[in-house]
């Protein structure tokens, strides 16, 4: 099974926090040329796969990677480096058992 939390980059986003995440969705605003560093933590000790989507309105969610865990690590960062506004998008992280 896999859990999901929500960032987003230029915009509000409005929603409730995902258990069993830690934090509640959280909005970013950056200027283009600025680096944007979304966080994942979570509560799961058993689900060693982070994976990250966008989604932009009206599209559905792109799987833009995944990283395997070492055993009892429970967060990860995701950096875009020099943003620009084809990066203003809602973003996702998920945790699973398997990719």
């Amino acid at each position: 099974m896999r859990h999901v939390s929500r960032h987003m980059i230029f915009g509000d986003v409005y929603t409730l926090p995902s258990e069993p995440f830690s934090d509640p969705p959280s909005v970013l605003f950056k200027t283009k040329g600025d680096d944007a560093q979304l966080e994942c933590q979570h509560s799961i000790s058993s689900n060693n796969v982070i994976l990250w989507y966008k989604q932009t309105p009206g599209q559905g969610l792109i799987l833009l990677g995944h990283l395997m865990m070492q055993t009892g690590q429970r967060e990860d960062d995701f950096i875009i480096s020099t943003v620009t506004s084809e990066d203003s998008a809602m973003y996702f992280c998920a945790v699973s058992d398997t990719v």
